[in-house]
């Protein structure tokens, strides 16, 4: 008999059946799988007397590109400087958050920081110590926004040095001075060129409140304005990519991470090391940020 006694369609039950079987045990096999297979990171730094609000919108469009935000809250000791944070907190803080969140001590990363926070990186990529000895082989790229590589110029970093309201971030404001030794031992140029793809993005505000002299910082011959913070054109590192930020909105120090421009640019460096082009006028920029951290935000548990 062709069904040795069953029924044909008892057959064709028991075959849908044990193809259906097939189907569920070869999801449990392959879900695992890829859920264990995280986006690639992007380290999220915050610079002077912030957190990692300052990167909401940054860390929402990282996650619908399919990037892994982690965003790292840090703050000095009082009477402590940018290298001895870097090295006792930051870097450290860095290498556990990836680790919680599925990455390797081989697998690479790339590190979006602001102002102060684009210091203490290249502190650490340029100079390493313990902690970050290996970041030079692991970090794919570095993009800067606001970081005062000529020093702030404002005179805000000097006053903030000397009457800061939370004495612990003074020490790191004295190394925000044009010629602090922080800065004269990073410098503001690399005739090698930098340890790992860097871009650096100025901001200029269109409303500036600050009136001091205008800096030009890349040598192009035409000076620029600042970003109610630090001068547009001190974010200006030789060697390394230079793209200005001179929108109608979201264009002053703390701001500029919510332009849809800015993290338009963030996200083609991060995808092709690609360039953006500079600006030749203003430009109308969509504000991204919404108005509290997403909730799959990445952030170390106990630093929330």
């Amino acid at each position: 008999m062709l069904f040795q006694g069953r029924e044909p369609g008892a057959a064709r039950l028991t075959t849908a059946f044990r193809l259906l079987l097939a189907q569920v045990a070869l999801c449990l096999l392959v879900a695992p799988a890829l859920a264990a297979v995280p986006g690639e990171p992007v380290v999220l730094l915050h610079g002077f007397d912030s957190s990692p609000d300052l990167w909401r919108g940054t860390s929402a469009l990282l996650q619908e590109h399919g990037y892994r935000p982690i965003s790292i809250s840090w703050a000095p000791g009082e009477g402590e400087g940018a290298v001895s944070v870097g090295e006792r907190l930051i870097a450290p803080e860095i290498n556990a958050a990836l680790a919680e969140a599925g990455f390797s001590e081989a697998e690479s990363f790339h590190i979006v920081a602001h102002s102060l926070g684009g210091l203490i990186a290249r502190q650490l990529l340029e100079h390493p110590g313990a902690a970050s000895r290996d970041w030079p082989e692991r970090v794919k790229s570095l993009i800067m926004l606001s970081t005062p590589h000529h020093g702030a110029r404002t005179g805000l970093a000097s006053l903030a040095c000397r009457h800061f309201r939370d004495r612990r971030w003074r020490e790191t404001a004295c190394d925000m001075r044009p010629r602090s030794p922080f800065l004269q031992r990073l410098g503001h140029g690399m005739t090698g060129g930098p340890p790992v793809p860097y871009l650096s993005i100025g901001v200029e505000s269109p409303r500036p409140f600050l009136l001091v002299p205008l800096f030009d910082g890349d040598g192009d011959g035409r000076a620029r304005g600042n970003d109610n913070t630090v001068m547009a054109e001190s974010s200006a590192l030789a060697g390394a990519p230079f793209v200005l930020w001179r929108g109608l909105s979201e264009s002053d120090h703390f701001t500029a991470s919510c332009s849809s421009v800015v993290n338009g640019w963030i996200l083609q460096f991060l995808d092709s090391r690609s360039v953006p082009e500079p600006q030749g006028r203003r430009m109308r920029s969509e504000n991204i940020c919404p108005a509290s951290l997403p909730a799959t935000h990445e952030q170390r548990p106990e630093l929330r």
